[in-house]
């Protein structure tokens, strides 16, 4: 209750301009962020089933036609193994079977063999005879059991599933002469014999290119960045449509029993990715077809959908927070700006407000209110104003008259000493510059100057002090030459500059020390800096200075009133002190060219 109650003050002591912004935003981005998610996660959950389902379509398809083709092949391996002219070839008697009718079969056999090369997925049929029968192994048609028990594949037939060994590209040893680089993989199978089946006549070889099997096996990669592969009933991979990515995403042993035993894709976790697993045993063989989706790439359509939502959403919430902001602070700016003119008023400033656009508005209403009430309080202030214009003037002149007279008597002190020391010319450029400083300081009745014979003022002030202290302090003045032509009261800076000297820089041990003044400007204003580097001024003391109930820095508050009599009420000045290091004055007037 206690934080929902501090809650509320916060929110009650807000800016409008900030309230208005924060229920707008509360209203607009909390409202499309909740639809945001609410729509992704159904989207999410819509397309996760359809890509997956279109996945599925094309996996059974795939399978089902690499299952056509292996199959179509062990049906021709199937065909030649019980054609009746291959069995009575391998089964003829050695002692009736002279080497002119071997020569006659085996010529018979090239020719019915090759017709099978015809076959478009075939791309050799070899047929494997007794060592006594003539045979060229190096023809790579019809060869002896001796080549036969070479190879690979021959100590792998005994334990095949039924008579069919499906031989991966590894154990294919291609013909003597055999140009062509293309991986094979191969049928073998044995043949027996026509009245015990145990016996063993033959072999037969058929190979087919491994690439097209690899052609369909690509199909079944409908989303990117999937792949798939078969391996043997040894984990040994046959066929892969992506050989960077096997080792990464292939299935364990362990885990394909469990993936081989789901009619549906398995959800499981691959080198800590999560992917989509799915198998198929080929029919007659002992070959596994396996797809892996990582997960990454499912959802990857769905995340640029949502990436597309969330730019999009987010150019919305954009525009709308713009809107909000720009509808939110023109209406706090005008009530802002009415309440400026409200405040100035309490200064005495009686200033209308004017809307630019004149609207009608409850704004427009209550500034027509302002106005009204304004222009009477306007018309009784300038009558009273009348009134106590003399009192205005005699009141500037008799603060001008406080300052003068404490310079003066000052400087002809300061002359009656050098007098006694016999110091002549010095006397004569003093009382030179002493008068240069007074013609300025009468100014022909003038209570304003420019900045340019203020500071030529403030300059002679410090070279008649420099003669009496013997050039104990270094005096600079920075001033742009386009700021010089504006208006200032004058008597401002000769007071400050005098404080600087006798409260700064005469409390040091060595009474030595610096004066700079700098002017610059920000806005419609001026601004000039008077920094020492004097003994500074106690935090104590500060802020009683230019109190108008204190007796302390009588001269200060003086310059003070005159500013404001002067210009208004935001004209001043201000000090800044820190002890040990020095004072630094700021007087701000308002921007005027001197006439």
């Amino acid at each position: 209750m206690k934080r929902f109650n501090l809650v509320k003050i916060f929110f009650r002591d807000m800016q409008l301009k900030y309230k208005l912004i924060l229920s707008f935003l509360v209203l607009i981005i909390v409202p499309l962020v909740v639809q945001n998610v609410v729509t992704f996660g159904k989207i999410s959950q819509v397309l996760e089933e359809r890509i997956i389902f279109s996945a599925s379509q094309v996996f059974a398809q795939t399978t089902d036609f690499v299952t056509y083709k292996i199959n179509k092949i062990i049906d021709i391996s199937e065909q030649i193994a019980v054609n009746e002219s291959v069995k009575s070839m391998l089964e003829k008697p050695l002692t009736d079977y002279p080497l002119e009718e071997q020569y006659e079969d085996i010529d018979k056999m090239r020719g019915y063999l090759s017709s099978f090369r015809n076959v478009e997925d075939i791309y050799n049929v070899c047929l494997y005879v007794r060592d006594e029968v003539a045979h060229a192994d190096v023809d790579g048609d019809i060869a002896s059991f001796s080549s036969a028990r070479n190879t690979q594949w021959y100590r792998q037939l005994p334990g095949a599933d039924g008579n069919v060994f499906m031989v991966p590209p590894e154990y294919y040893q291609p013909r003597v002469g055999e140009t062509n680089k293309q991986n094979v993989l191969s049928v073998v199978r044995r043949i027996s014999g026509t009245d015990n089946y145990l016996d063993t006549i033959g072999y037969l070889r058929i190979d087919f290119l491994e690439s097209k099997i690899k052609n369909i096996l690509s199909n079944a990669n409908s989303i990117d960045g999937s792949f798939t592969y078969i391996q043997n009933r040894d984990y040994r991979i046959v066929i892969t449509t992506e050989d960077e990515m096997i080792e990464k995403y292939r299935i364990s042993m362990s885990l394909m029993d469990s993936i081989s035993k789901a009619n549906d894709w398995t959800v499981t976790n691959l080198s800590g990715e999560k992917v989509y697993v799915r198998s198929q045993k080929i029919d007659r063989t002992d070959w596994t077809v396996i797809t892996v989706i990582p997960a990454a790439y499912v959802f990857r359509e769905i995340i640029e959908i949502n990436n597309f939502m969330t730019v999009f959403l987010s150019v919305i919430a954009v525009i709308a927070v713009a809107l909000s902001i720009f509808i939110a602070v023109n209406i706090a700016k005008r009530l802002h700006h009415l309440s400026q003119k409200m405040t100035m008023v309490t200064e005495n400033v009686f200033e209308e407000y004017t809307d630019e656009k004149d609207s009608k508005d409850e704004i427009g209403e209550l500034a027509e209110s302002y106005n009204y009430m304004v222009g009477r309080i306007s018309k009784m202030a300038k009558e009273q104003y009348q009134s106590g214009q003399e009192l205005k003037t005699a009141e500037l002149k008799a603060l001008q008259a406080q300052i003068n007279p404490h310079f003066l008597y000052n400087t002809l002190d300061m002359i009656n000493w050098m007098s006694y020391e016999d110091k002549g010319a010095e006397i004569r450029k003093i009382i030179k510059a002493l008068s240069t400083f007074y013609k300025l300081s009468l100014s022909k009745g003038n209570s304003v100057i420019s900045i340019r014979d203020e500071l030529y003022h403030v300059s002679l002030y410090m070279s008649i002090q420099n003669y009496r202290l013997q050039n104990a302090i270094d005096f600079t003045i920075e001033c742009p030459e386009y700021l010089k032509d504006y208006s200032i009261p004058k008597i401002t800076l000769q007071p400050i500059v005098e404080n600087a000297i006798l409260h700064g820089i005469q409390g040091r041990e060595n009474k030595r020390g610096s004066i700079s003044i700098s002017v610059t400007e920000q806005d419609e204003y001026i601004y000039i800096y008077t920094h020492d580097d004097g003994v500074g001024i106690p935090a104590d003391r500060l802020d009683a200075i230019l109190d108008h109930e204190s007796t302390k820095g009588f001269g200060l508050k003086n310059i003070n009133t005159r500013m404001m009599l002067s210009f208004n009420y935001l004209s001043g000045i201000s000090i800044e002190s820190e002890v040990g290091v020095g004072t630094t004055v700021i007087v701000k007037i308002l921007k005027k060219i001197q006439e």
